[in-house]
């Protein structure tokens, strides 16, 4: 899913990228649209772009020789955050190139990252059609899918991504926050299972599992996952929130210290919201 600090490395696309990848949401989408109460931490936007290293080998060779200097220069320039920039040149790209699947798959990641969502899953779309046997061009287009609310064929997308590739934890954690939108607790469960399985050290798996949790009325697995997720990250304001209301419950809306203590963090953690809730339950 890398380090579980808030910034923005967190879910990423893959333009040309590691397959191992972890990252974290900016603000800037931190909450994926849902219909259900529960407070799911989104997973679905961060530097879209898996970082470009590892899978740029591939897109060398599968690209003619006058096209790999485009796709190059289109390639630093989005590593260094310029997604405007490299849209001109990958559009060249593609002019000389009209097959290059990975030219279509980067600008598509462009895209993403710019908030052109349809535009993006169009040029996923033609980087499926050329070539069907890469994950990052499934696992792209489930994002953009996801972002505009077209969930059931998003989690096609991610169910292709990870029959091709089912080594990356950030897909199984994706899919696991959109069944938990789509309120299917024990598909996202089993999904963060994966994700805590092949990456135990991303905070954002432990957190959206207690929310699997807490859909099922599981409401002490919920608390077991969000103290290891604020164990992770002692600073994730919204993670001490959700322990703290979750044990209140539990507890009947009867605070004890470490409840209150939860509050403090999760208010020190960015998270106004809790001072009306410490106000009302830590006199």
């Amino acid at each position: 899913m890398k380090s579980n600090s808030q910034s923005k490395n967190q879910s990423k696309t893959a333009s040309d990228t590691t397959d191992s990848a972890e990252s974290e949401i900016p603000a800037k989408h931190n909450n994926a649209p849902t219909k259900q109460k529960n407070k799911v931490h989104s997973f679905t936007r961060g530097i879209y772009f898996l970082l470009i290293l590892s899978g740029f080998l591939f897109m060398a060779s599968s690209c003619k020789p006058s096209v790999k200097k485009y796709t190059e220069n289109a390639r630093q320039l989005m590593l260094d955050g310029k997604f405007e920039e490299a849209l001109p040149i990958l559009n060249t790209a593609i002019k000389k190139n009209s097959s290059s699947h990975e030219a279509y798959n980067m600008r598509g990641a462009a895209y993403l990252e710019l908030d052109r969502f349809d535009k993006a899953k169009e040029d996923l779309d033609k980087a499926i059609k050329l070539h069907k046997k890469d994950y990052r061009y499934f696992y792209n287009r489930a994002k953009a899918k996801k972002i505009l609310e077209e969930y059931e064929a998003a989690v096609e997308d991610y169910n292709k991504a990870i029959a091709l590739n089912e080594h990356v934890a950030d897909m199984y954690l994706e899919r696991g926050e959109l069944f938990l939108t789509l309120q299917k607790g024990n598909e996202s469960i089993q999904d963060l299972d994966k994700a805590v399985m092949l990456n135990a050290s991303e905070k954002m798996a432990y957190y959206n599992r207690a929310e699997a949790h807490y859909l099922l009325k599981e409401l002490k697995e919920a608390i077991t996952d969000l103290e290891k997720c604020v164990h992770l990250d002692e600073t994730f304001g919204k993670g001490h929130y959700r322990l703290a209301q979750i044990a209140l419950e539990i507890n009947q809306n009867q605070a004890n210290k470490d409840i209150c203590l939860h509050l403090k963090s999760a208010i020190s953690g960015g998270c106004p919201e809790a001072e009306a809730l410490i106000n009302q339950v830590c006199r």
